[in-house]
């Protein structure tokens, strides 16, 4: 568990063959950054994560061959839950739920035209004024109008994950308390491509 960082929980640069699996990471600027200094990081696994409570991204890559697998990710006031920052990465998006909440947040924001990603069986939930997603083609408030120009996220869901307590017992988002498990009737579970790795649903970190 990491919280309270005044920039990003987890930083690295140009480091290879990573994994970052089972975080829980709140109360930070940025979540994760993969970041391009010297040297492209490659080969990154981000796997069942929890993330909420960023003030800007929950997830930024600048890398190449970047798994972003069964995580959850929770951005509010006009917040980005996944960024491409660098035009030439490679972005593996499957099996997240991504709830943006906000004017001016995304679920998923492209650096350019020559952002490469592959991305599927994920729940892209926009409200309030957030959209699915944005590229230099344009901002694409809908579902659909997000697989129209990208072809990406064919089989994705854009619908309230349900979690359980979001806020927690305090009714104050943003603190350990939060239950981001998912409702017995949210139409994540069993939502996700289980060849990919886990399926779309319950980050719950309990061991």
């Amino acid at each position: 568990r990491i919280s309270g960082s005044a920039g990003t929980a987890l930083y690295a640069d140009g480091a290879n063959v990573v994994t970052v699996r089972g975080c829980e990471i709140f109360g930070s600027r940025n979540g994760i950054y993969v970041f391009y200094g010297s040297y492209q990081p490659t080969n990154w696994r981000i796997e069942d994560n929890l993330i909420y409570d960023v003030t800007e991204d929950g997830i930024r890559s600048a890398g190449r061959d970047v798994w972003i697998v069964s995580n959850t990710i929770v951005a509010d006031a006009g917040n980005d839950a996944i960024e491409q920052t660098y035009q030439y990465s490679t972005n593996y998006i499957y099996n997240n739920i991504l709830s943006v909440d906000g004017s001016g947040g995304a679920c998923i924001r492209l650096a350019s035209d020559g952002s490469y990603i592959t991305s599927d069986y994920n729940d892209l939930y926009a409200r309030n004024g957030a959209v699915v997603g944005r590229s230099s083609r344009g901002t694409h408030m809908l579902i659909g109008d997000w697989q129209t120009a990208t072809g990406e996220d064919k089989h994705s869901l854009s619908l309230d994950p349900r979690f359980v307590d979001p806020d927690g017992p305090d009714n104050v988002a943003g603190n350990e308390d939060d239950d981001y498990h998912l409702a017995p009737d949210s139409p994540c579970i069993d939502a996700g491509e289980p060849a990919v790795g886990w399926t779309c649903g319950d980050v719950d970190l309990d061991s």
